[in-house]
């Protein structure tokens, strides 16, 4: 019922202009306010128009419009590098205003290719133009990118200096909006550097603003992301409680079927497997039944029974759902594959036609545009299976680059233990350093490890042997030699450890071993070779043992016990 309301403002507003002989085509003017009502409507009016590739102005006023509704629902943007034509085009014609508005959208294209230098310098031609023309909301719609592009980087300082430009003047407009949508984005990158205090600290500005402005829904989702915070520190009755707190103060958010799948997630960390089921079968049913039948949500719920099913040693099930996770990545790609070609079939239409239609008949058109349109499904096909694997092979190039390194590292530490062991003075601390330094090679390697162990790479895995042989003495991590060395750097703390709380297992002895050693819940996982949810439950299970409260810190209560 909301689309076809939607659809039928768009023809209102496309009738409203068709006597319209102007400059402008009639089925362009007042595009924009369409947009502002729902961009997918406005990109269904957009495909139906057919404009004359010799019209010159409106084709490149077309594709802008084409890109603008795209950047608001989200799609990818990256291959429409021909914004770029458009802003030079405008910037010509002195079209301020569009020329403005290209640029901006050049940032946005060219932050989604990760050139980053290139969409900050776009970005800032937009805002001279936002501030010499006093578009006051423009100037925040820019700001608040500036700030993402920043945070997309990890560039935290920055992004809080563009962040207070751009709450200064949504104070002043009262557009609340994009100023919880800033703190949020700067509270999540905490989150992913585990800077968990920070994030909660953010999240709760985002909480403060919704709650003064009266916006239950942006409540709700404050919420719901302190939830994420203590799900990632493996506090897991923590983050259902407020989930459920967030369900009660908005229920819309429920209806992604996101929440539930957050639920499944800790209770599948508490142990409590029939509620993990329960809240992943509640995420199916909003998918299905809620015009949200996204194969990326489908793709994320099917890896979530698959961890169930594993997890309870149902390794029949959790296969079958392995492979409807795998049949959905192919469906993803595809989907994407058929975006590029139809965007590609599109630019054919308005730009390379140009020359031709004039001259060539109907059925050379026709013939024509077949031959293309194949040729782009090829090019387009080739050039995405090239990248990913032009991309792969630099990653894994990279990631062999690091492991020769950490060989020659090791080999140079081998060299200077024997020329420590020769000299008298200050042995001892030089012999700690080298520990110190030989723990941060194996640290690294293990990870290596893991990531290569992953990728399937012959190459990469002869190199980790080679290591190996030459950290370990053998092919594959030697955890005593790893934990011995760890062990001399804390002078021999762990074996006090080992002798005074004999209730621990091996797994979970070695676990606080590690946490003690300030490694982070993924590094462990890689040293051990079990998923993150597993680390964090024989976490859960450590504390029981030990007695520790609930939040309490493992390191903190070896150090107040230990004799």
């Amino acid at each position: 019922m909301k689309n076809l309301i939607f659809a039928i403002i768009a023809i209102i507003l496309i009738t409203s202009c068709k006597k319209n002989n102007n400059k402008v085509n009639s089925h362009l003017e007042n595009i924009d306010d369409i947009i502002s009502i729902n961009p997918d409507s406005a990109l269904h009016v957009l495909n139906s128009i057919n404009i004359s590739p010799n019209d010159e102005y409106n084709t490149n006023l077309f594709r802008y419009y084409i890109i603008k509704c795209k950047s608001k629902l989200n799609k990818d943007i990256s291959i429409d590098t021909d914004i770029m034509n458009v802003y030079n085009y405008f910037k010509e014609k002195k079209e301020l205003y569009y020329a403005a508005q290209a640029s901006y959208l050049c940032g946005l294209v060219m932050e989604s290719n990760k050139e980053y230098d290139k969409a900050i310098n776009y970005f800032n031609i937009a805002e001279s133009y936002a501030i010499n023309n006093n578009d006051i909301d423009f100037h925040i719609m820019i700001l608040y990118s500036k700030s993402e592009l920043f945070l997309n980087q990890l560039l935290i300082d920055q992004a809080k200096f563009v962040l207070e430009k751009a709450n200064k003047l949504s104070r002043k407009t009262e557009n609340y909006q994009y100023e919880i949508k800033g703190y949020s984005n700067i509270a999540f990158s905490f989150l992913i550097k585990e800077q968990y205090d920070s994030s909660l600290y953010y999240y709760d500005k985002a909480y403060e603003i919704a709650s003064l402005n009266q916006n239950n829904m942006e409540r709700a989702y404050a919420i719901k992301d302190k939830g994420l915070i203590y799900l990632d520190k493996g506090d897991f009755r923590t983050a259902i409680d407020l989930i459920n707190n967030a369900k009660n103060i908005d229920s819309t958010i429920v209806k992604s079927g996101k929440v539930d799948l957050i639920l499944s997630d800790a209770y599948l960390g508490l142990g409590k497997i029939d509620s993990a089921r329960f809240y992943v079968n509640k995420s199916l049913y909003w998918v299905k039944h809620n015009e949200n039948d996204s194969t990326e949500m489908l793709r994320t719920i099917y890896r979530y029974f698959s961890d169930i099913e594993e997890s309870v040693g149902n390794y029949k099930d959790a296969l079958a759902y392995s492979k409807l996770y795998n049949t959905s990545l192919d469906q993803y790609a595809t989907e994407n594959r058929k975006d590029a070609i139809i965007d590609a079939e599109r630019k054919y239409k308005y730009e390379a036609a140009q020359k031709e239609i004039a001259e060539l008949s109907l059925s050379q058109i026709k013939r024509e545009r077949l031959i293309l349109i194949l040729s782009l499904v090829i090019t387009v096909s080739t050039i995405i299976y090239y990248y990913i694997i032009l991309k792969k092979n630099r990653l894994l190039l990279k990631k062999n680059e690091d492991i020769l390194s950490l060989t020659d590292s090791l080999t140079d530490f081998e060299k200077a233990k024997d020329e420590y062991e020769h000299t008298v003075k200050g042995y001892a601390d030089k012999m700690k350093t080298y520990y110190t330094d030989i723990y941060e090679i194996l640290k690294r390697a293990a990870a290596l490890e893991y990531f290569v162990q992953d990728s399937g790479d012959k190459r990469s895995k002869i190199l980790i042997k080679r290591f190996n042989e030459i950290a370990y003495g053998q092919d594959k991590i030697d955890w005593d030699k790893l934990y011995n060395t760890i062990n001399v750097i804390y002078d021999n703390y762990f074996y006090k450890i080992k002798e005074q709380f004999p209730e621990l297992d091996e797994s979970e002895y070695r676990i606080c071993c590690l946490t003690i050693a300030k490694m982070t819940s993924n590094e462990i996982a890689a040293i051990m070779q079990l998923s993150v949810n597993t680390i964090h439950m024989k976490t859960t299970n450590i504390r029981k043992k030990l007695k520790i409260e609930k939040y309490g810190n493992i390191p903190d209560f070896f150090e107040n016990n230990v004799k």
